[in-house]
Order: C-alpha cells, then sequence, then structure tokens
C-alpha cells in the first residue's frame, strides 16, 4: 500500500536497539498486517555491542531503516539517531529500555509527542542496592510520561499498571516466535530416526544409549550454569547413559569450556541455529534450565520436550507462561531439587507425556500470529484514541 493510501494517524514508526534473526518473522508480520488495516509500518534498527555480536543472533530486513548508533561503557549507554525518520509518523514506539538516552528527549518533550513504550515494565534482572533502585526510579518516571504502552505479557502490564499507567492503554501483545515451522521440522526429523541428528551433535553411542538433557540459551551469569552442572552431576549418578548437551554462547563460554573439558558426557555445541537447534530438540528428553528463562521457553515447549527450571529470580515476563506441575516442573533453585525433578521427568512417563502434551497447548496459545494480532489491535486503538497528554 503506498504511503499516501495511509491515513492520517495510522503510519508507525517502530524501533529496535538491534534486530535479531528471530524477531524478523513478526515484523514482515506486523507489516502486513497493518498495511492490510490501512496503516503503514517504518522500521529503525540500531547497531548490537561487541558482546551482541558474538551471540550470532542478528536479523536482517530489506526494508528497514539502520539508525546511527554510538555506544559508551561497552553499549550499557546507547544514543540513536532517527534523523529524518519521524517527519512523518504519527505513532512512535520505543523500547523500554534505560540503555537508551536517546529515548530520554522524545518522553519529556512538552507537551510530549505520541510515544509509545513496549518492553518488560521493569528491569526482571536487576539486583538489590541504591543504584539499581535508583535506576527502576528513574525508568518508572519515563514509563509514566507515554502516551500508550506495549505489554510483553500479563506480569509487564501488571507492571506498568503498578507505576501508574491507564490499564485501557496497555495492549498486552503475549511476546511470542514463530515456533510453528520449528515443531513440524523437530517432528519431521523425529519421525525419519535420530541417528544422524544423534552423531551431528557428537552423542555417545547411538538412539537409546541414554536420555539426553539439553540446556538451550544464552549462556550468562544469571543462567546459573553452576546449578546445571551440579544437576547434570547428580542425574549421571542416578541415571546411566544421561548425557547433556549445552546450547548457546555468551560471557560464561570460557569458564564453562574449562569446567567440562574432560567429561565427554557433556556436549558444548555453541549457538545453534536452523537444523542444528532443531536436532537439539529432536533428540531431547528435556530441557534443563535452572534460571533467567525467556522468550525461548517456547521452543521447548512448542517442540513437546518437557522443561525444569526454578523459582530463581529474573526469569523474563515470559515465564508468566508456565504453570507448575502442568506445562513445566519449577522447582528450589538448588541442584538436588533440578535433579530429583528431571529424574522423574525421566522416569515417569506419564508425568513426561502430561508435559509435553501441555506444553504444546501452551505454545498454540502464545503464537507469533497472535502475537502480531495483538500488537496491530494496539496499534490500531492507539491511533484513534486520544492523546494523553503529559503524565504528572
Amino acid at each position: 500500500m503506498s504511503e499516501r493510501a495511509t491515513p492520517s494517524g495510522g503510519r508507525v514508526l517502530l524501533l529496535q536497539r538491534r534486530l535479531t534473526h528471530y524477531r524478523v518473522p513478526f515484523f514482515e508480520g506486523l507489516r502486513a498486517e497493518l498495511a492490510r488495516r490501512g496503516m503503514s509500518l517504518t522500521l529503525g534498527v540500531g547497531q548490537a555491542t561487541a558482546d551482541e555480536r558474538r551471540r550470532d543472533d542478528a536479523g536482517t530486513l530489506p526494508w528497514a531503516t539502520p539508525m546511527p548508533t554510538r555506544l559508551w561503557a561497552g553499549g550499557r549507554v546507547v544514543w540513536q539517531t532517527l534523523g529524518p525518520l519521524c517527519a512523518e509518523a504519527d505513532l512512535l514506539v520505543l523500547p523500554q529500555e534505560n540503555r537508551l538516552l536517546s529515548n530520554v528527549p522524545w518522553l519529556l518533550r512538552r507537551p510530549p509527542p505520541r510515544v509509545a513504550l513496549w518492553g518488560h515494565g521493569q528491569d526482571l534482572q536487576a539486583g538489590p542496592g541504591l543504584s539499581a533502585a535508583l535506576a527502576q526510579t528513574w525508568k518508572g518516571a519515563l514509563t509514566r510520561r507515554a502516551d500508550w504502552w506495549f505489554a510483553y505479557t500479563s506480569t509487564s502490564a501488571d507492571v506498568f499498571q503498578r507505576l501508574g499507567c491507564a490499564a485501557q492503554r496497555i495492549s498486552t501483545v503475549n511476546n511470542a516466535v514463530d515456533t510453528a515451522g520449528l515443531a513440524q521440522a523437530v517432528d519431521a526429523l523425529r519421525q525419519r530416526g535420530l541417528a544422524d541428528a544423534w552423531a551431528a551433535l557428537g552423542l555417545r553411542g547411538a538412539p537409546g544409549h541414554g536420555p539426553v538433557g539439553l540446556f538451550l540459551g544464552s549462556l550468562a551469569a544469571g543462567r546459573r550454569l553452576d546449578l546445571l552442572l551440579a544437576a547434570n552431576a547428580q542425574l549421571r549418578a542416578a541415571i546411566p547413559g544421561f548425557q547433556l548437551l549445552i546450547a548457546g554462547d555468551g560471557p560464561e563460554a570460557g569458564w564453562l569450556r574449562e569446567r567440562v573439558r574432560s567429561d565427554d558426557h557433556v556436549q558444548l555445541l555453541g549457538a545453534v541455529h536452523g537444523l542444528r537447534k532443531q536436532q537439539c530438540l529432536a533428540v531431547a528428553d528435556l530441557v534443563l534450565m535452572p534460571a533467567d528463562l525467556g522468550l525461548g521457553l517456547l521452543d521447548a515447549l512448542a517442540c513437546g520436550v518437557p522443561l525444569v527450571t526454578s523459582h530463581a529470580p529474573g526469569h523474563g515476563p515470559e515465564f508468566a507462561y508456565l504453570q507448575a506441575g502442568h506445562n513445566a516442573l519449577v522447582v528450589d533453585a538448588r541442584a538436588d531439587a533440578l535433579a530429583q525433578a528431571a529424574q522423574a521427568v525421566l522416569q515417569e512417563p506419564g508425568l513426561s507425556e502430561r508435559l509435553r502434551r501441555a506444553g504444546r497447548e501452551t505454545a498454540a496459545q502464545h503464537s507469533l500470529q497472535a502475537m502480531v494480532q495483538r500488537f496491530a489491535d494496539g496499534l490500531q486503538a492507539w491511533s484513534q484514541a486520544p492523546r494523553r497528554g503529559a503524565a504528572r
């Protein structure tokens, strides 16, 4: 649809600090859905930090507009220059991130422009201390100045309301990725047999040699990799042939590599995408993620792999999708509790099957298509709503 065909109030400019590969299908879907509604989407994308580039998870979109980005303090402070992008935008959607110093002028203008924030509501990984409390206070003050809010999940929507944001101006989008294609590919691998996948991942023996656990995510301190390795040791002692795949990369990779160097029952795979990721999920009998769960939990649920995690603080807002004992096992943040839960999954077929079935049902409820519709609904409602005015 041409820009002229877009009605006044329907030109959306959405900014991303950086573009990841798993967001590409969402933005493609949102652009198409908004065009169907007579609205337009312009996407501005910034640059990743050096640490983020090492994750090998960047995405590309030929129609996205790169934004000049300046990084300070190792990426903890970011300025993104919009340039002419805002000239014809009616609605501006910004990521709700404290590090984005360039957000501040847009939120402090009087009267403020029509700016929405899309985010978690608060920093769910923030630790204790005065500096963290001040950062949260500052984030809350800026957040209240927006004209609309796009909440990742119901957890985020609750946080926005506690900050004083009007409930009727909060759109809960239920953050998701395109898991349907992944689940189909994983099921196809299982149906063809797992011998090739087993060999490609460096597993000992052959399918049936023993159960396989999978960690799938970035290797960061918040993931509690110490608990992962301790639980793995207990599982190895209790279940003959148990093996662990660790798929991911990040700042803890060097330390982890040293810890597992002499253990041929643990395979450290690095970041996995495409077929390799499908193979990991196809061979896994459970996904073991001690802490800091986020959007990736939907991969396990959609592929029917039982998920074991803990109540450790720092989970992303998508943790709201889990119902302990129904679609996942959620236990105390202790190695013995994680190992016992994993052992139950591996040795109780009825429990495993119940978790698989409920996980697939949950993933179906939180599909990418549903997220696209919710986000588009929110943008359309916002475009038709009166300006809220300056926050007080």
